[in-house]
Formats: C-alpha cells, structure tokens, sequence
C-alpha cells in the first residue's frame, strides 16, 4: 500500500492575520474619518500633526518587526493595491491648489504640494497596469523610480509644512491641515502613504 502523500503547509493560520489586517485598516479609517468630521482637530496643537503622522508609521514598523505573522501578512498584499492607492493623492493636491486660490494656503506650500501630488497620483494607475508585477529590470526600474519620485514628495511636503509651521510661524497651513476634510491628511492618508511605498519598496527588495 502506498504512503499517503503529504500535504501541502496550509495557509488557513494566516488567514485571520490576513483578515485582522483588513479590518484593522478599515477601522483606522473609520475612527479618523470621525474625528476629523468632529471638528476637534481644530483645537489641538501644531505639534500634534507630525506627531499622529509619524506615530502612525512608527506603531506599523514596531508590529511589522514584533510579529511575523503580521509581517507575513503585510508582505503578501498586492502592490498594485498599494500603488493604486496613491491616486488619493490626485485628490488632495486639487484640495491644496484650491485652497490657494482661496488664499487660504501659502503658494510656497501649495503649489509644490499641490502639483507634486497631482502628478504622482496621475502615474500610479500607469505604472500598476504597466510595470507590475515587476518581473523584469526594466518593469522595477519604473516602480523604483516612481516610488523614489513619491516618497520624495510627501517628505517634501511633510518637512515644508513643519518648516512653515514651527520656523515661520505661518498660521494657514496648521489651520488648514485641522479642518475637515483636510484633517484626514494627518490622521490617515499621509501615514498610509508612507507605509504604502514602504511596502512597494520592501517587495521590490525582496524579490531582487
């Protein structure tokens, strides 16, 4: 009689780390589409929008390098999930553009944010349908290039906004950043942001 073949590992004790990260990203959202909503952003301090951007990406590092699983999970999403969702960034860069029109943002903030935002959420379409999966040089070259070029920009505009904020004292670009819609910048998007092209580079390194 012959031996049972063995089984192929099961993936079913990923499955509720898989699940658990959807449903905690979609709480996350939900909490900070409530806040920002509430208004109470308005009323905290300047110092607080670095502190809930770079607390945010800080908490997902620590479970990423605290557990395997998690980090497992986080490593096995899509990319072009994670590119796609940079075209959020379309959106807040005609927010910011408008804005100044309105001249309730400083054009040394504005225009670059703006702009700089419009044209990496324009691209991120482009470069899911056309260079991944990555599988050739010059496929990785493309995502290489365009997540270099994004993240560029938003630590651009995340240290421009600090700079104005806390050296020149501009009052436009905090008052702007607390007030709903654009409260949600600092409580979930740019976070996400920042751990989207983390993840897009990690895989990229992983698979070189």
């Amino acid at each position: 009689m012959n031996d049972p073949v063995p089984a192929a590992p099961s993936s079913q004790p990923r499955l509720p780390m898989h699940r658990g990260l959807r449903t905690g990203l979609l709480v996350w959202a939900c909490v900070a589409l409530l806040i920002s909503a509430s208004g109470v952003m308005r009323f905290v301090p300047p110092f607080i929008i670095p502190m809930l951007i770079g607390g945010s990406v800080l908490a997902f590092c620590i479970a990423c390098a605290a557990s395997r699983d998690f980090r497992a999970a986080v490593l096995t999403v899509d990319p072009r999930l994670a590119v796609h969702y940079h075209v959020v960034r379309v959106v807040a860069g005609i927010g910011f553009l408008v804005q100044y029109e309105r001249g309730e943002l400083p054009g040394a903030f504005a225009l670059q944010a703006g702009w700089g935002d419009i044209a990496v959420g324009l691209a991120a379409p482009v470069v899911a349908a056309l260079a991944l999966p990555a599988d050739t040089p010059l496929k990785r070259g493309v995502v290489l290039a365009w997540s270099v070029a994004g993240l560029v920009d938003i630590l651009w505009v995340v240290g421009n906004a600090q700079r104005m904020i806390f050296s020149e004292g501009n009052l436009l670009v905090p008052a702007t950043l607390t007030r709903f819609p654009f409260s949600l910048l600092p409580l979930f998007v740019v976070p996400l942001v920042f751990i989207t092209h983390g993840l897009v580079l990690a895989r990229l390194l992983r698979r070189t």
